[in-house]
């Protein structure tokens, strides 16, 4: 998804899948600490990075897994709001 069509792969401008790992894990920590603090009871906590990172991507995931679309690269533009990308106008971008 990221680069230009037909053009190499870029590297994503932050690591979504790790920051949405990360935020998951701290979410869930602080609701297992809630439930030792009602319960006493200890909690396991599992976080799946890639389970995590997916909703991020919701239009590609939605158009994957219903329509089977694989998603393409799309620049610097948006799958569905626009304009997104930067616009050349007289004056420049």
């Amino acid at each position: 998804m990221t680069g230009e069509e037909g053009k190499r792969p870029l590297k994503t401008g932050i690591a979504v899948y790790d920051i949405g790992g990360g935020l998951t894990a701290v979410y869930s920590i602080l609701a297992a600490c809630i439930h030792k603090m009602k319960t006493g009871a200890g909690q396991h906590i599992d976080i799946a990075i890639t389970e995590c990172g997916l909703p991020w991507f919701t239009w590609e995931a939605a158009a994957y897994f219903s329509e089977g679309t694989v998603p393409g690269p799309t620049g610097w533009r948006h799958r569905v709001s626009a304009p997104y990308q930067a616009v050349k106008a007289s004056d420049g971008f």
